[in-house]
């Protein structure tokens, strides 16, 4: 009797972890002829094998949903975002999350007219879909992301 009450217990708990906190599958993609994997957040270096290449950057931007988020180090607002950015990373399982140090991609900002940060833009089949800037609430990034 108290064995099975036992297992009852166990599955009624186990069932409610999986009901309450659902774990977003990881997909394995290439970027850029590179394997990466969703729910993490990549620095725009790691991905592209010429720093100076907007077409690269472009092929990048256009293989996938992608969340941007232009920041740079000394900059306080974007350490805030930082574990939100990487929370929102670890819900989807379809968005490419990449963060843009603007000293050494500041190419990149020129291109899409940044004047601050942290800036966050998405994109989806290489159109752009959304911009921000400034700190931000998680519902806000997770919005214009197309997570939810």
């Amino acid at each position: 009797m108290m064995h099975a009450l036992r297992i009852f217990l166990f599955r009624i708990t186990i069932f409610i972890l999986v009901a309450c906190f659902p774990v977003q599958a990881a997909r394995t993609i290439t970027v850029n002829n590179k394997q990466v994997v969703t729910g993490k957040v990549y620095e725009l270096s790691s991905l592209m094998n010429d720093p100076k290449s907007l077409d690269e950057f472009y092929a990048i931007v256009e293989s996938q949903t992608v969340l941007l988020d232009f920041y740079a180090d000394w900059c306080g607002p974007c350490k805030a975002m930082d574990p939100i950015f990487k929370e929102l990373a670890q819900e989807a399982d379809h968005v490419l999350f990449i963060k843009i140090d603007t000293r050494a991609f500041g190419f990149i900002g020129q291109e899409f007219g940044i004047k601050s940060i942290p800036y966050f833009m998405s994109f989806k089949n290489g159109q752009e879909v959304a911009r921000i800037t400034g700190s931000r609430k998680k519902k806000e990034l997770k919005k214009m992301s197309g997570v939810c």
